[in-house]
C-alpha cells in the first residue's frame, strides 16, 4: 500500500472522528460514563487460572477508550467517575495478588475523592471459601488494609463474607478444608462462636476500620451494602461483620444467606428504604422487615433448598410470631426452584404470608421461574402433589389483609392512594376460583399482570396438539368476570392496564371482548356514571406456542360489526401489544424465542 493511500485512510478516518472531537469534554465524559456502566464489565482485578500461574489478569473497561485518540485518553483520565468502580477477587488460588497493587494504587488516585463502589468476592467458586490458605490470606489483609484507607469514600459495597475468615495455622487450614473439623462451641458472650476458626473480623478488621477521625467504624458514604454469605452449608462458619456499624445515609441492604444476626453491629436499621433478602429462610427475613421499619421496598427471592442444609440455631424467644408493616409500599417475591425436585415445598412462602402484613402495600409482584407444569425432571404425581399443596388461601387472606387493615393513616386525605394499584401473578400455579377472589378484593387495582404457568407439550397425544395447550388459570369464567356486558356485576372498575400471558387455545374471541368492553365503556355515558367505570388505556398480550402455526393479522378481522379487531381501537388511541414467546426454542442467540407481531404503526408498550 503507497504512502498516499495511507494518508488518505488517515484523513478518512480524522474525518469520521471530528464531530464527537468538538463535543465539550463535560459532554464526553458523560457519554464515556453511560458506555462504561452498560457496556463493559468494570475494572476487575481477577484471578486467572492460565498459565503461568503467577499471571493475574486485570479488565479495565476503559481500555478501548483510551486507545482511540490522545484526547479521549485526556478525557479519562479526568473523570474521576470512571476509576472509582472496582472489582476485586480476593481467590485462594490467586499466589500474585501483590502484583496488582500498583494498579489499584492507580484507580484510586485517579478516581481522585469521587464515592467508591466496591466489590469484594472469592469468585464463582463458593468452595474457595473453605479452603483459604493462610498464606494467600497474607496477601489478601494487604489489599484490605488499602481499601480501609478509603473507608470514608466507600458509596456501594459488595462484600462476599468468606473474604474475611482465615484459620489461625496451617494445622486447622488442613482440618477445615478436609471437612473434619468445626471446633469446639464456646461461650455465646465472645467474640466468635466457634474460636479456633479465627477470621479476619476479629484479628485485623477492628483495627482497619476504627477511624476516631470520622467517627469510629463510620462509613459516611455509604448508601448501598450487599453481603453475600456464600455456600449456605458453610453457615455456621460465616463470619460477623461486626465493624460495619455507623451508616449514616445507608438506604438499601441486600442479604443473600446472610443472616441479620450476623450484621449486630449495624445502627442505622430504621433509615433503611430498599431491602432484598436472598437465601434466607421465612424467620430472618420477617426479623429483616421488622427491624426496617422506614423500608419502602422489598424483594424477597426463595430458593428451593434441602431442609439438611439449614444449620443455624434458632432461637424461638427472638422469632416474630406476626409482623405489621406499615412503611411498605413496594413487594416483590420472586421464587426460584432449582434445587433437588423431591424437596420442592412451599412452607417458607406459606410461612412468610401468613406472618406478614403490609397495610399500605401499593404494589405486589409475586412470580415464579424454572418451573413448568410438565417439568421434565419431575415425575407427575409429584408435579400434582405440588401444585395441589400450592398455599393459594394464604395468598389470598395476604392481599386481603393489605387492602382491607386499618392504618394510623387511613383518615388522612391521601389514605385512598394506599390502596393496592398493581398486582402481577408471574407463572403460579392458580387456580380459577383463586384468582377471582384475588380481583375481588381488590377494586382499586390500575394494573393487572397474569401470566400462566407453561406447559410445553399437551395432554393429548401427538406433536400436532402441541399448539392447543389448555389453559389452568385464565379460562372462561376469568374472562366471563372480566367481559363488561351489563349483566354481570363489575369487577376491577378502574383498572387502565392489562396484561396477560397464555396458551393461545381458542380465547382470542374472548381477549377481544375484553379489552373492546373496557375501551368502550367510556363512550357508555349511562355505565361509566353509574358504576364510575375507568377506561381500559393499555393491553399486553404475550401468547405462549408457535407463532408459524398462526395468522400475524390474528387480531386484525373481527366478529364484530365493525370488523377492525383490535386494529380498530388501536387505531383510536389504545395501546396494544402482541407478543408470542415459543417455549423452547432459540432464536438469534436468545434463550426463549420471542417474536414481537407488529401491528401497524403506532406507540410501543
Amino acid at each position: 500500500m503507497s504512502l498516499g493511500t495511507l494518508q488518505t485512510k488517515r484523513k478518512r478516518f480524522h474525518s469520521a472522528l471530528s464531530p464527537i472531537r468538538m463535543l465539550h469534554p463535560e459532554i464526553l465524559s458523560l457519554i464515556f460514563i453511560t458506555y462504561f456502566e452498560l457496556y463493559t464489565n468494570g475494572n476487575r482485578f481477577v484471578d486467572s487460572n492460565t498459565r503461568p500461574i503467577e499471571k493475574c489478569k486485570t479488565s479495565c473497561g476503559l481500555t478501548r477508550l483510551a486507545l482511540v485518540c490522545t484526547h479521549w485518553y485526556e478525557v479519562l483520565l479526568e473523570t474521576p467517575s470512571l476509576w472509582r468502580t472496582i472489582t476485586i477477587d480476593l481467590g485462594a488460588h490467586n499466589k500474585s495478588l501483590n502484583r496488582l497493587t500498583s494498579a489499584i494504587m492507580l484507580h484510586l488516585a485517579r478516581s481522585k475523592q469521587a464515592p467508591l463502589y466496591l466489590d469484594f468476592h472469592f469468585g464463582s467458586k463458593v468452595s474457595r471459601a473453605r479452603s483459604v490458605d493462610p498464606q494467600d490470606l497474607d496477601s489478601a489483609d494487604g489489599f484490605l488494609q488499602i481499601f480501609a484507607a478509603e473507608q470514608s469514600r466507600w458509596r456501594h459495597v459488595r462484600i462476599d463474607a468468606g473474604v474475611f475468615k482465615c484459620p489461625d495455622s496451617e494445622q486447622q487450614f488442613h482440618r477445615i478444608r478436609s471437612g473434619i473439623y468445626h471446633g469446639p462451641r464456646v461461650n455465646s458472650d465472645s467474640e466468635d462462636d466457634y474460636s479456633p476458626l479465627r477470621i479476619v473480623t476479629g484479628r485485623l478488621m477492628q483495627k482497619l476500620f476504627n477511624k476516631p477521625d470520622i467517627g469510629g467504624f463510620t462509613f459516611p458514604l455509604l448508601e448501598s451494602l450487599e453481603v453475600d454469605g456464600g455456600c449456605i452449608m458453610l453457615r455456621r462458619l460465616i463470619p460477623k461483620l461486626v465493624f460495619i456499624q455507623h451508616c449514616p445515609v445507608l438506604q438499601r441492604l441486600s442479604l443473600s444467606g446472610y443472616p441479620l444476626t450476623f450484621l449486630s453491629g449495624l445502627q442505622n436499621w430504621n433509615q433503611i428504604t430498599r431491602l432484598e433478602l436472598k437465601r434466607l429462610d421465612a424467620d430472618d427475613m420477617l426479623q429483616a422487615i421488622l427491624l426496617c421499619s422506614n423500608v419502602v421496598s422489598v424483594e424477597i427471592f426463595f430458593e428451593c433448598i434441602p431442609h439438611y442444609w439449614v444449620a443455624v440455631d434458632k432461637d424461638p424467644e427472638t422469632q416474630p410470631s406476626h409482623v405489621v408493616s406499615p412503611s411498605i409500599r413496594d413487594l416483590t417475591i420472586r421464587l426460584s426452584l432449582k434445587g433437588p425436585k423431591k424437596s420442592l415445598t412451599w412452607e417458607p412462602f406459606d410461612k412468610l404470608l401468613r406472618l406478614l402484613t403490609c397495610p399500605s402495600l401499593h404494589s405486589f409482584e409475586l412470580a415464579m421461574t424454572r418451573l413448568i407444569r410438565d417439568e421434565p425432571n419431575l415425575s407427575f404425581r409429584l408435579m400434582k402433589k405440588l401444585i395441589s399443596s400450592w398455599p393459594g388461601d394464604t395468598l389470598v387472606n395476604f392481599i386481603t389483609r393489605a387492602c382491607t387493615t386499618v392504618t394510623d393513616n387511613s383518615t388522612s386525605p391521601n389514605a385512598e392512594s394506599h390502596f393496592l394499584r398493581v398486582l402481577k401473578l408471574k407463572d403460579l400455579p392458580l387456580t380459577p376460583e383463586t384468582l377471582l377472589s384475588i380481583l375481588k378484593t381488590t377494586p382499586s387495582l390500575l394494573d393487572l399482570t397474569v401470566h400462566e404457568m407453561k406447559q410445553h407439550r399437551s395432554t393429548l397425544f401427538g406433536p400436532l396438539w402441541n399448539h392447543h395447550i389448555s389453559n389452568h388459570t385464565l379460562v372462561d369464567s376469568f374472562f366471563e368476570a372480566m367481559i363488561i356486558d351489563g349483566e354481570r356485576p363489575i369487577i376491577l372498575p378502574h383498572l387502565q392496564r392489562i396484561e396477560l400471558k397464555l396458551h393461545i387455545s381458542s380465547h382470542e374471541n374472548d381477549i377481544e371482548k375484553l379489552i373492546r368492553s373496557r375501551w368502550e365503556v367510556a363512550h357508555d355515558s349511562a355505565c361509566s356514571e353509574s358504576h364510575r367505570v375507568d377506561q381500559l388505556q393499555c393491553a399486553v398480550i404475550e401468547l405462549i406456542g408457535d407463532s408459524e402455526n398462526q395468522p400475524v393479522d390474528w387480531f386484525a378481522k373481527s366478529e364484530s360489526e365493525s370488523g377492525s379487531g383490535l386494529y380498530g381501537i388501536r387505531d383510536a388511541g389504545m395501546l396494544i401489544k402482541v407478543a408470542w414467546e415459543t417455549p423452547g426454542e432459540k432464536k438469534q442467540g436468545q434463550e426463549e424465542g420471542r417474536v414481537v407481531i407488529p401491528q401497524k404503526d403506532g406507540p410501543q408498550v
